[in-house]
């Protein structure tokens, strides 16, 4: 039996380093990354393999090099690091949550401008129903004061 205690302990696959690894760090703007994402053409695809006698895997997502020219991350032009997507992707759904929750505000907002509207309409028709009953009570009292009409 082979002593391991020497050898390091096997590291889970990491997309995502520990903040103790990063340099240069600065925030990105969500909605800037959903836009940007936005230009990225989504294609199905089949990847060429370089002499293989087999077909290539079914894929799907953007060229990387379009992923390359919209973000200008990474280090190879001709591949898409999975952090880096996914770091995209992370962002992209960050400015969705803040978009979905700003129109959720907007659509409170407006289903209570719309109930005090409605409110007000009520009052408005109950003002309108007396109105109508004083008049209609007004003009039978004044009928009845005045005599027959002479022909």
């Amino acid at each position: 039996m082979t002593d391991c205690s020497d050898e390091p302990e096997p590291q889970p696959f990491g997309v995502f380093p520990s903040r103790r690894r990063h340099e240069d760090a600065g925030g990105v703007d969500p909605g800037e990354v959903l836009n940007r994402l936005r230009l990225l053409e989504v294609q199905a695809w089949r990847e060429r393999t370089e002499g293989a006698t087999h077909e290539g895997s079914q894929r799907l997502g953007p060229a990387a090099e379009e992923f390359y020219e919209v973000f200008d991350v990474g280090s190879d032009p001709d591949t898409i690091a999975a952090g880096d997507a996914n770091g995209a992707l992370i962002a992209a759904i960050q400015a969705l949550a803040d978009r979905l929750e700003d129109r959720n505000v907007r659509v409170e907002r407006q289903a209570r401008t719309i109930e005090q509207q409605e409110r007000r309409l009520d009052e408005q028709r109950a003002d309108i129903e007396a109105l109508r009953e004083q008049l209609e009570s007004l003009q039978a009292t004044r009928s009845g004061h005045q005599g027959p009409s002479e022909e």
